[in-house]
């Protein structure tokens, strides 16, 4: 958990949460946890005041180690109105989290590298994948016929980790091509000793079954708060 939540956030000289790790650099969420069996990660938004920080930790201090995967912490009630202090919460998301071992997959000969040479190849639903490629390598793309229609990348990056990032085009979903991917994605990342992660919310039932596919395991459960 500590690895997902470092490529999901830059963080300050404290360990403040300061912006989502995607080139975009979208402000991160004022608190993350993340939940397993043997451990709780906490992080804090860099935004938050220094009450309501001594007052979430007081919070996590109660907060149980469980194998519970419910998407909400058992405290969950005591964390908002922790943060209601400062200001009204706009949103939360909640999902599950996902590793994969390392692997050599039966891959699809139709899958390829996704780099700046074969971006002209990409489905006109997935041309907002090209200008940045460079930045979430290794990447893959599923073809049908001369078009990548499905693909994976490192869009979170650390040395010790990589989050996948998928989408296939819509017209080309519910046949396995992002799986495909995804497969040859996990098997690049094997060969140069970096952990492949995936995670998702509970409500995109999709892509829970892809990562149930392409052979990731459940590690855990985190919940984000805005």
């Amino acid at each position: 958990m500590e690895w997902h939540v470092d490529a999901l956030f830059s963080h300050d000289t404290a360990s403040r949460m300061v912006a989502v790790n995607e080139p975009d650099g979208a402000a991160a969420p004022r608190l993350f946890l993340g939940r397993t069996p043997v451990g709780n990660v906490l992080r804090v938004g860099a935004g938050v005041s220094r009450a309501v920080f001594d007052e979430i930790n007081k919070v996590h201090a109660r907060e149980p180690t469980t194998t519970d995967p419910s998407p909400t912490p058992r405290r969950a009630a005591a964390y908002r109105e922790a943060l209601e202090a400062d200001a009204r919460i706009q949103t939360e998301r909640s999902g599950p989290c996902f590793w994969h071992p390392p692997s050599d997959h039966p891959v699809s000969a139709r899958v390829i590298p996704l780099t700046a040479e074969t971006r002209d190849r990409l489905h006109p639903a997935l041309n907002d994948w090209g200008p940045g490629i460079e930045d979430t390598q290794p990447a893959f793309g599923r073809l049908v016929g001369d078009r990548i229609v499905a693909i994976c990348a490192s869009v979170r990056v650390t040395p010790s980790c990589h989050e996948a990032g998928v989408e296939t085009a819509p017209d080309f979903r519910s046949n396995g091509y992002a799986t495909q991917a995804v497969k040859t994605w996990v098997n690049r990342l094997s060969t140069i000793d970096v952990v492949p992660l995936y995670s998702t919310t509970w409500e995109n039932c999709a892509s829970r079954r892809l990562a149930t596919k392409a052979g990731f395991i459940q590690y855990g459960v985190d919940w984000w708060v805005r």
